[in-house]
């Protein structure tokens, strides 16, 4: 992927929906990988409760599903929308396998701090149950006054993931180099934005066709149809936005380079 110019937000996603469709055969093979673990629970243990050992392993494949295996498809993911055209699904693993833990420390990390950022908006949303309408008014103020921050906070650590893969750098130094670039005056309410954007680009699909599926499953009085669905639509879903954050990242850096470039052409520029 080759970004000369920077990008508006229009064209970010556009761009990662061209890279998407352009390089649809290792995106759906990953997106594929993802969904395995939770169609072997959806299919192989329906009923996991009835069983210790079928407990076991459903909670093990939950394990697999919702963090191993989502943290290296999305470094494998943001190194092939980054390289050139051809980039093949072997030349991707190769680069992955070279440096695993630096991968599963950034996971960790940005984990922790993601769920220290929501907290907040959990227990400000138990606090609703019960209060007076005064209170609920407050809590509702805070919630709102709070969103804006953890949102641009879990973008800000998508970020940094991606910077981790494409850059090879630490974990600490990608995400200091994301809120560097994403927060320098005249960016903020950009990232702002784009972070509602991205927010919105995960969660509406999700919620639309996760409500599609549960219609259909209802009415065809088969339950199980419904975790299926879920469990195809939610890595298609994530790859779309691995997209966009991968590409939002090198806008990023396009962005800063020139500008520091530019800055240094001007200071060293004859009077």
């Amino acid at each position: 992927m080759i970004v000369t110019h920077p990008l508006a937000i229009a064209e970010i996603f556009d761009r990662a929906t061209t890279l998407v469709v352009r390089r649809w055969v290792p995106t759906v093979s990953i997106a594929a990988v993802l969904a395995l673990p939770r169609l072997l629970q959806a299919i192989v243990f329906p009923n996991a409760a009835a069983s210790s050992s079928a407990w076991f392993f459903a909670v093990l494949l939950m394990v697999v599903s919702l963090f191993v295996m989502p943290v290296f498809a999305s470094a494998a993911l943001a190194l092939i929308f980054v390289g050139p055209d051809g980039t093949t699904l072997g030349e991707v693993l190769s680069r992955l396998l070279a440096a695993p833990w630096r991968f599963v420390r950034a996971a960790l990390l940005y984990g922790f701090l993601g769920v220290v950022g929501i907290l907040p908006l959990l227990g400000l949303i138990s606090t609703m149950r019960g209060g007076t309408s005064t209170t609920v008014l407050v809590v509702v103020l805070l919630f709102f006054v709070w969103l804006v921050p953890a949102l641009v906070g879990v973008f800000e650590l998508q970020l940094a993931f991606v910077g981790c893969a494409i850059e090879e750098t630490g974990a600490t130094l990608s995400l200091m180099n994301a809120c560097e670039r994403s927060l320098r005056p005249g960016l903020r309410w950009r990232t702002v934005l784009l972070a509602f954007a991205l927010t919105a680009a995960q969660t509406v699909p999700s919620f639309v066709l996760g409500w599609v599926i549960g219609v259909i499953a209802f009415t065809l009085g088969t339950p199980w149809v419904a975790s299926l669905g879920v469990a195809v639509v939610e890595p298609l879903v994530w790859v779309v936005v691995i997209a966009l954050t991968t590409v939002a990242a090198v806008d990023y850096r396009v962005r800063v380079e020139g500008s520091d470039l530019e800055a240094v052409l001007d200071a060293t520029a004859p009077a």
